[in-house]
């Protein structure tokens, strides 16, 4: 063999080499080679969810009266009172931005550790309008403003996630109803006081 023939064989050899490697050192600059980046493909992603494809929402925490919210029509209902619509809209509001951050475990025995067991988590239960419903536990909260650890039911799986989910599921019966009917029962209480 010649020596023009070796350096021109290299030479092509390089250049396919660095062909090769440039998506590669793109996706690392990108991030998107990292183990920790989030996938949207995951057991919690909940923006799957929305007001056009769900009629119940139920959420219980440890120790409470669980509050259901369900879809009679166009309303949103809490009992016989009608739900905030402005409320409503922020709950699935939630749904689509929870950013999830990273999977924390990939192991039951340490659902306790995150708070998400179905005696400690926050219950949250989603039924489509199909009647499939979907159970997911909101666990402790995190080192930083609005995370905390969330799985879905049968599912290994615990990931941290952040958003504004967790504080809405811990919300009362009165926040979820709509402000008039708030304001009537007051009313009322303030007029059966007085007799």
């Amino acid at each position: 063999m010649n020596n023009t023939f070796l350096k021109v064989a290299s030479g092509i050899f390089l250049i396919l080499v660095v062909l090769a490697i440039i998506p590669w050192i793109g996706d690392l600059f990108a991030g998107k080679g990292s183990e920790t980046t989030p996938s949207t493909n995951t057991s919690v992603n909940l923006d799957v969810f929305t007001e056009n494809s769900v009629d119940r929402i139920a959420m219980k925490q440890k120790d409470a009266e669980e509050i259901v919210l369900e879809k009679f029509g166009e309303d949103w209902k809490i009992g016989a009172d009608l739900v905030d619509k402005e409320k409503i809209a922020a709950l699935f509001q939630a749904f689509a931005t929870l950013e999830i951050r990273e999977m924390v475990s990939k192991n039951e025995e340490n659902f306790k550790k995150f708070g998400v067991t179905k005696d400690e988590g926050i219950r949250l239960a989603i039924r489509e309008k199909n009647g499939k419903e979907q159970i997911f536990y909101a666990g402790n909260p995190g080192a930083i403003p609005q995370e905390f650890s969330f799985r879905k039911d049968g599912i290994k799986n615990t990931y941290s996630v952040t958003g504004t989910l967790r504080e809405l599921l811990m919300k009362d019966a009165t926040h979820w109803k709509k402000m008039e009917e708030k304001q009537e029962e007051a009313k009322k209480e303030g007029e059966s006081e007085k007799k």
